[in-house]
């Protein structure tokens, strides 16, 4: 990895922000933190077997850094592209999502800056827009406010998988989504001096997407949202991270799902249980020469039962301490991720023990996308819980999935098991 510059700032508020640059300034990639992380951890532990315990808390200590802005930037929801930032005095930055939860909850109308925003993007009073649940900067409370009360835990969530397999996300207003792709486009030739050249007939082939509906609820009180100190940013948060989960699940195992019927016909089931050669051959396999010119413009995800598999067959095979991990990350440039999502080693058809992996060619091109509506909507129930004094608040988006291109990925299965 190229050398990196990690710069430390004080804020007013007394927290830290760390940022991590390449040596020309640049914000570094996620793979690269992620190597980075690595890096320094792999470090902290030579040094405190060492006996060296300030330098290995320092290394720790750049570890946490590298790994919070590796969580950031993997939270952030990248902009359709083309998409202008908002002006400064957008009410995209005055409004709150806490004051559209309470006037749900309240029964009342929004007004001012959240009022005039929903009016903006055509939504109701109780539409939340999605940039107001995209992960933003807390604002620090007053000192006298809360002072004994430690952060909100957030819950967790598997790692995202969208970004990591190149599958856009864009915001769609009202209305449908369609994606036209092109699947015949211009022959060049050469041709004879004074001879006229062929014409070619472009074709398009137009996905037209209905939206379907992600839903989530949460149960509390009216005295929460005025008893928590942060309860507003534990909101969304949640809210984000939960609608992006649903997200990922629908991607991979939705009707359409890259691991349902959205590539086709699945593979058959592996007979003998998955051997090193067989790891490899999954990279290796599928560079096409178009839509992957090298194993590094592949990414590949598997579940935990076939990276345990890996593990043992790769150690063995090479004779050496290498970890499939290693193997994998460096054969394929980083593009690896275990994720709890794929679902367990399962019997399919008279084979035992079988399990889907997944591998995306060339994330810099569209090859899925997953639009997202503008609008959140949140629905206030009274009655479920009545006799607690609880309010159940429910949130509805709409989404819609569609592979564009099925040679951009590809699906694999390993046995995992005898």
């Amino acid at each position: 990895m190229k050398p990196v510059t990690i710069l430390r700032r004080c804020l007013h508020s007394g927290k830290v922000l760390t940022t991590i640059t390449d040596h020309k300034g640049n914000p570094v990639t996620l793979r690269e933190l992620l190597e980075l992380a690595d890096g320094l951890l792999e470090r902290a532990k030579t040094a405190e077997a060492a006996g060296e315990v300030k330098a290995a808390t320092r290394m720790m200590r750049d570890h946490e850094s590298v790994m919070a802005q590796y969580r950031a930037l993997e939270r952030m929801e990248a902009r359709p592209s083309g998409t202008a930032n908002p002006p400064a005095d957008s009410p995209v930055y005055r409004a709150s999502l806490g004051a559209i939860v309470r006037a749900v909850l309240e029964g009342v109308p929004t007004d001012g800056a959240e009022a005039e925003l929903q009016r903006e993007l055509g939504l109701g009073a109780h539409h939340v827009p999605l940039e107001l649940i995209q992960t933003r900067a807390v604002t620090a409370p007053p000192a006298n406010v809360g002072v004994n009360q430690f952060g909100i835990v957030s819950m967790l969530f598997p790692q995202g998988l969208a970004e990591f397999l190149g599958i856009e996300k864009p915001t769609v207003p009202v209305g449908e989504a369609v994606y036209p792709v092109l699947t015949a486009g211009a022959v060049p030739a050469a041709v004879a001096k004074d001879a006229d050249a062929a014409e070619s007939d472009g074709a398009f082939s137009a996905n037209k997407l209905e939206p379907g509906r992600l839903q989530t609820s949460f149960r509390f009180r009216r005295e929460d949202l005025a008893t928590f100190r942060g309860l507003e940013d534990a909101l969304r948060e949640n809210l984000s991270e939960a609608l992006s989960s649903a997200l990922d699940d629908e991607i991979l195992y939705g009707t359409n799902g890259l691991l349902n019927d959205g590539l086709g016909t699945a593979p058959a089931a592996p007979t003998d249980i998955a051997t090193y050669g067989d790891f490899l051959d999954g990279l290796v396999g599928q560079v096409d020469g178009l839509y992957a010119s090298t194993p590094r413009s592949l990414r590949l995800v598997v579940g935990a039962e076939t990276y345990e598999r890996a593990e043992n067959v790769v150690h063995v095979a090479l004779q050496h301490p290498e970890t499939a991990y290693e193997m994998l990350l460096r054969r394929s440039n980083g593009g690896v991720m275990v994720n709890s999502r794929v679902k367990a080693a399962a019997t399919v058809g008279a084979v035992t023990s079988v399990q889907d992996a997944l591998v995306a060619r060339r994330t810099d091109a569209t090859h899925a996308v997953a639009p997202l509506w503008q609008g959140v909507q949140l629905v206030r129930d009274e009655v479920t819980k009545v006799l607690s004094g609880q309010i159940v608040l429910t949130a509805v988006s709409l989404f819609a999935f569609a592979v564009l291109r099925t040679d951009g990925f590809a699906r694999l299965r390993f046995k995992t098991a005898a």
